[in-house]
């Protein structure tokens, strides 16, 4: 049971971080916005979104993220991660 949870939990991660890179058009540093990372990976709570925001923000793939997490940019780490993720 426990594994099938994180197993979801990474793959909404792996679903934020490609939305993202997508909505980014690749380019670090470029402003990310939750309503299109949200549409885009199907994420459909703001609690999940927050999340997987902090995870990033953590790990380091995404940064200068908003005090209300409503916009943030991706690191040129969190590019390299989404690329070799889609591979």
């Amino acid at each position: 049971m426990a594994h099938r949870f994180l197993k979801e939990i990474r793959e909404e991660h792996r679903r934020f971080l490609q939305a993202a890179y997508d909505e980014a058009d690749g380019t670090p540093g470029a402003r990310v916005h939750r309503e299109d990372v949200m549409r885009a990976s199907k994420i459909s709570e703001i609690s999940e979104y927050e999340a997987s925001a902090e995870f990033h923000t953590w790990v380091g793939t995404i940064d200068n993220v908003s005090d209300d997490f409503t916009t943030f940019t991706l690191t040129s780490k969190g590019v390299e991660t989404a690329e070799r993720e889609s591979k």
